[in-house]
Order: C-alpha cells, then sequence, then structure tokens
C-alpha cells in the first residue's frame, strides 16, 4: 500500500476541542481504492516510524468495534514516503506491544 496524501484535520467533536488527528491516504495495491486512515498514535522504534491507525469512515460508527491497523514508514526519496503493513512477526509484536502501553485505547490489533 502506498501513501497518497497526509492531512491534518482539527476535530471538535469525541477529540476534544482543538485537538489535531493526522490522516494517512494509501491505495490499495490489489483493488486500487484509496483508503483514508486516522492515525492514533505514532512512535519510532529502532530508527523506524510506526503508526497506529483505523479506516476513517469506521471512526464514526461508535457500535462497530474498531480493528486497528499498524503500518511502518518507508522511504521513498526525497521528502516523499509510503506506508506499508509490518510483515515481520516479531517486529509486529513489538511495537503492537508499544502501541498498547502507551495507549488508553483498546483496540483489535490481531494475535498480540
Amino acid at each position: 500500500m502506498k501513501d497518497n496524501d497526509t492531512d491534518i484535520f482539527d476535530l471538535d467533536d469525541e477529540y476534544g476541542e482543538g485537538d489535531e488527528l493526522e490522516f494517512l491516504s494509501i491505495t490499495d495495491e490489489e483493488t486500487g481504492e484509496e483508503i483514508e486512515l486516522a492515525v492514533l498514535d505514532k512512535l519510532e522504534y529502532k530508527g523506524s516510524m510506526y503508526y497506529l491507525t483505523v479506516e476513517a469512515d469506521e471512526m464514526e460508527d461508535e457500535d462497530t468495534e474498531q480493528e486497528a491497523s499498524i503500518f511502518k514508514e518507508v522511504p521513498a526519496g526525497g521528502d516523499e514516503f509510503y506506508y506499508e503493513p509490518i510483515e515481520d512477526d516479531d517486529e509486529f509484536d513489538a511495537v503492537a506491544r508499544l502501541f498498547r502501553s502507551s495507549s488508553g485505547d483498546s483496540y483489535d490489533l490481531g494475535g498480540v
């Protein structure tokens, strides 16, 4: 999945007045569909940036359990980056544990 755009929006609803939420727009390589992801948290681990995200349209539905995804930022040259899911199980487990310990929210991250 490649990044198309990164935006920051002010949200005044459930996130509190003046809080900023960052969004990543990625393209699903299999379907070509553009997907907007809301960044819930980000952290650096072993020199790489990781983003805890949920699909932006899922954030509006309070009745749906939000399934979070973790994406790794990968340099694409210059100031450009793309974002990819973590392939290595040990790397995923370590980053997921860091996100769980830093976030008070509970998101389904899969098998960790």
